[in-house]
């Protein structure tokens, strides 16, 4: 994609910014601050997780930047899907990354406890054993 295309790209993700915040409410005059979060999608930030970087459009061109992250994070940048938020929080820069994972299946008990199934050497505090719970 040339240069032009990238520039019209990041162009295109603020002014969604700005439409997104303008939803919530149009009689509020928004403000921004000068490094605020911007959503960037596949064609200007790519991640590259053999080496560690990412692949990013900046106002100087395509850079490549080295990031850091666990073991778990790598793994679930593998199913990275759409867009990428680029923060800059107290002096730090983010990415938060969209991941397509499959959600786990419920997990069913193996027994459950109640409170009438207590064990018979179990005393209730008022001394006089487990309490019932049957209707009166």
């Amino acid at each position: 994609m040339p240069k032009k295309a990238f520039q019209v790209q990041v162009t295109i993700r603020a002014l969604a910014k700005v439409d997104d915040a303008y939803k919530l409410d149009t009689s509020v005059c928004r403000t921004f601050r000068p490094h605020g979060a911007i959503a960037y999608d596949d064609r200007i930030l790519s991640y590259a997780l053999s080496d560690a970087s990412v692949s990013i459009w900046t106002l100087d061109g395509r850079q490549t930047i080295p990031f850091v992250c666990g073991a778990r994070q790598r793994a679930l940048l593998a199913t990275q899907k759409g867009e990428t938020d680029l923060a800059y929080i107290r002096g730090e820069w983010y990415l938060f990354a969209v991941c397509d994972i499959e959600e786990p299946l419920p997990m069913l008990p193996l027994r459950s406890i109640a409170p009438h199934a207590a064990a018979p050497d179990v005393q209730h505090p008022t001394g006089a054993g487990a309490p019932s719970f049957a209707a009166s």
